[in-house]
């Protein structure tokens, strides 16, 4: 709920601050009585109430489906559920007459079972057969009496589709051309949720340390052997930034409480409220900035373009740690504007150009963060106390100089504020100080990401299966790097790094050389 509400509330003053311009985007433009309450009209939209922009409502489903997940669902948890998805199924006792002949299996064909990936018929195939499974199969008794409300929900939304999937093959016999593409998506997101619910099952049935693909192997699915163990990396960033925020809020809560003994300046902290605000953008532009460098890497190692190699083996590239500064120098720069419009209630240019900035701390941030998974990763950690002083310095440094160079670009004279100067120098250097601390032993302990070894494992096994199409490494690798219009522009590997949906996708194009479009 917090991260639903949280997300919300973000979007709700990005969208506010972009003003009549964000609903002009999706084709509605608000009467001009309608702009002075143009927040209230969005946050209407955003929540479904008035229908009149379609991709207001859709940022509304995308953040409530994510903050579900992650509200009820570990990562371990949708690690085995992606790993499920992308692996194949063995339908071998399901193609006879008599299988084919259960309520279950309404709608399925025995052609289905042997079509590519990507296909209705494959996806509904896949679907039925879970359904079966979860409900008599080798899989009931593992989802027990806690799963069946859930099992109850699934199943009458898989008899709605049984509905569809019929009138669907009717029409194709009878000629008629049918869009299946809707289809084909609500089939897609209830196969998703029976994996998500088999996956919990599988998880909770589990000994610690038990080989999770021996279990999916049992059950059906055809697993490649497992090389690393599962662990959360979420609980890693929530602690670092649980760290943080209480070292910043102590720091500026002390600052606030010594005001008194000087002329403090214009933007000087002075009271408990003013230390919380500071604490809550710290944490919002710094989190950003971490989650940022973690799926840039992450996307960067799925499509094997983050290390190099050298004489001395993998090394890498100060380059990386740059584009990830960037990237996360922006997010954090997004960030920190819409708190200062939700502070000052309106967005001025002196806004803007201060920002731009203070993003070169959350910069810094997503920088060392990628900095540390790299030095676990490749066994070449310097000294805590190295780590801890480089990072705290780094971003004292980048805090100093951005507080220096706002009052430049806001036109003030940097010598009536020099106690914020001090403070935001001081501010960067706890940030930096306990970050450092914490991450990186934290990674140390639990280094791998359950999430980043499923998507890197879909890659490699996206590659492999062009080998084998292709029969020549150097015609696979070229079909990999290109982008297709079936896959929105993407590159096979990319669409295959972001999801199982986007896997299949590449697997059915590959399957069908003659719909291969390139951009």
């Amino acid at each position: 709920m917090i991260v639903y509400v949280t997300a919300m509330i973000v979007a709700l003053v990005a969208l506010s601050v972009l003003g009549p311009a964000a609903l002009k985007i999706g084709g509605f433009t608000p009467p001009a009585a309608l702009v002075p309450v143009l927040p209230l009209l969005i946050a209407l939209i955003l929540v479904g109430a008035i229908r009149r922009v379609g991709y207001l409502e859709q940022i509304e489903r995308n953040l409530g489906q994510f903050a579900r997940e992650r509200a009820y669902i570990p990562a371990a948890t949708l690690a085995i559920a992606d790993k499920m998805a992308a692996a194949e199924f063995d339908f071998a006792p399901y193609q006879d007459g008599a299988m084919l002949a259960l309520p279950a299996m309404a709608g399925v064909e025995q052609g289905d079972f042997t079509r590519p990936r990507g296909s209705l018929e494959y996806g509904w195939a896949r679907l039925c057969v879970l359904s079966y499974e979860l409900d008599a199969g080798r899989s009931a008794t593992l989802v027990g009496l806690l799963g069946n409300p859930v099992l109850q929900t699934l199943e009458t939304e898989r008899q709605t589709l049984a509905d569809d999937v019929v009138e669907y093959r009717a029409q194709l016999r009878l000629g008629r051309s049918y869009s299946a593409a809707q289809l084909q998506a609500r089939i897609r997101e209830t196969l998703r949720a029976y994996h998500i619910l088999l996956a919990g099952a599988v998880r909770r049935g589990l000994a610690p340390g038990a080989d999770v693909t021996l279990a999916l192997v049992r059950l059906g699915f055809l697993c490649a052997e497992s090389q690393q163990p599962v662990s959360e990396r979420g609980n890693l960033i929530i602690g670092g930034l649980g760290v943080m925020a209480a070292s910043v809020l102590v720091l500026v809560m002390a600052a606030a409480g010594l005001s008194g003994w000087w002329h403090a300046s214009r933007n000087f902290p002075a009271s408990a409220p003013d230390a919380f605000l500071w604490c809550l953008s710290a944490v919002s532009a710094h989190g950003a900035a971490i989650l940022l460098a973690d799926r840039v890497r992450t996307r960067a190692l799925a499509r094997g373009r983050w290390y190099r190699r050298d004489a001395h083996g993998p090394i890498s590239p100060l380059a990386n740690l740059i584009r990830v500064g960037i990237v996360c120098g922006f997010g954090g720069y997004a960030v920190l504007v819409s708190w200062g419009a939700m502070y000052q209630e309106i967005v001025t240019p002196a806004l803007l150009k201060g920002m731009a900035a203070y993003a070169m701390m959350p910069a810094t941030t997503g920088a060392f963060y990628a900095f540390a998974l790299d030095n676990v990763e490749l066994h070449r950690r310097p000294p805590r106390w190295l780590e801890i002083t480089l990072q705290a310095c780094a971003t004292a440094f980048f805090g100093l100089l951005a507080c220096s160079a706002w009052f430049a670009l806001v036109g003030d004279d940097p010598r009536t504020g020099y106690d914020l100067v001090i403070l935001v120098t001081l501010f960067g250097a706890v940030i930096g100080g306990s970050l450092g601390w914490y991450i990186p032993a934290g990674v140390q302990q639990d280094p791998h990401d359950p999430l980043a070894e499923v998507r890197i494992a879909r890659v490699h096994k996206l590659e492999e299966v062009a080998r084998s199409n292709f029969g020549d490494a150097k015609a696979a690798q070229q079909w990999l790097e290109g982008a297709f219009v079936q896959l929105g522009g993407r590159t096979p590997r990319a669409a295959a790094c972001e999801g199982v949906d986007g896997y299949d996708d590449a697997v059915g194009l590959l399957n069908n050389p003659q719909e291969r479009i390139v951009v």
